[in-house]
């Protein structure tokens, strides 16, 4: 268009051009992006801060609304989380890889890597070329729709050119296919698993990049401690409400256990009362208790 037009001197179109790897889709669809673009990322925070914030709020209204919008996505992650623990994925089909996976992989992630794997089954390798820098293996997809070359290195590493695993961090069904049926696999190699989607994500430090560690959120951690606080008393209430014998004895040593952890506070901070902010979610399940 540059050219077309004659517009180089144009200041506007001369700045656009100049970032076009940040918007040309030729020069993205490698990048890692979690499988959303940004715009859709926009789209989702915003409407999520509409329940939370209006367009009238002064900026001290607009901060105090918008920590309650951040205990309600760290609230939101603790019950992700507590499900990751309780619950396994479903697996469909009583298959090693699949039984691999859904052992690594959240919920989530699995159910799109199933639905990869079911897919490579029913994909076909149409054509295998050979060449001196590896083997291109033309994949066929469901229903013959699309055709795309996978290439195994020397090294017999993987490159699909749907670039699913480059941008996504989950294997295509293309280059599932080329594991099972080539390579005669039965798990996914370690490779293959980028633990950014695998159960053990947060089991360690986490680096910026610059490599310096990135501190706990303190406040999650807050959160994370009265969660499971509050899970322990729920079963100790149950029990000790039984009887009128045990109730009067957890009634009696709740108000020792209270004095303590005031005077504990009161040493570590110089204070003697905390004020505890909590979720309408949170407040509601405390409800029920």
């Amino acid at each position: 268009m540059l050219d077309k037009y004659d517009a180089h001197e144009n200041h506007w179109l001369k700045l656009t051009f100049a970032v076009k790897k940040k918007w040309g889709w030729p020069y993205v669809r490698s990048t890692w992006a979690v499988g959303i673009s940004t715009t859709q990322l926009s789209e989702s925070f915003n409407a999520f801060l509409k329940d939370y914030i209006l367009s009238d709020f002064n900026l001290n209204e607009f901060f105090m609304h918008f920590e309650r919008v951040l205990y309600e996505k760290r609230y939101m992650e603790l019950e992700a989380g507590y499900a990751l623990c309780q619950r396994l994925p479903k697996v469909k089909v009583t298959i090693r890889m699949l039984i691999q996976m859904g052992n690594v992989y959240t919920k989530r992630i699995f159910e799109e890597f199933q639905n990869e794997y079911f897919r490579s089954i029913e994909s076909n390798i149409e054509a295998i070329e050979y060449g001196e820098a590896g083997t291109i293996y033309t994949v066929v997809d469901v229903g013959n729709k699309h055709a795309r070359k996978v290439k195994m290195e020397r090294d017999g590493s993987l490159g699909c050119n749907c670039t699913k695993f480059e941008r996504e961090g989950i294997l295509c069904c293309h280059s599932l296919k080329v594991i099972r049926d080539i390579l005669k696999m039965k798990e996914v190699p370690p490779q293959y698993i980028p633990k950014r989607w695998t159960k053990q994500a947060k089991a360690e430090t986490v680096m910026d990049i610059k490599g310096n560690d990135i501190e706990v959120d303190v406040k999650f951690q807050q959160a994370s401690r009265c969660k499971t606080l509050m899970t322990a008393f729920r079963a100790l209430a149950s029990r000790a409400a039984k009887t009128e014998e045990t109730y009067d004895f957890c009634i009696a040593h709740l108000a020792t256990l209270g004095a303590n952890v005031k005077g504990k506070l009161g040493a570590l901070f110089g204070v003697g009362n905390e004020v505890m902010i909590m979720t309408p979610k949170a407040l509601k399940w405390i409800a029920k208790m």
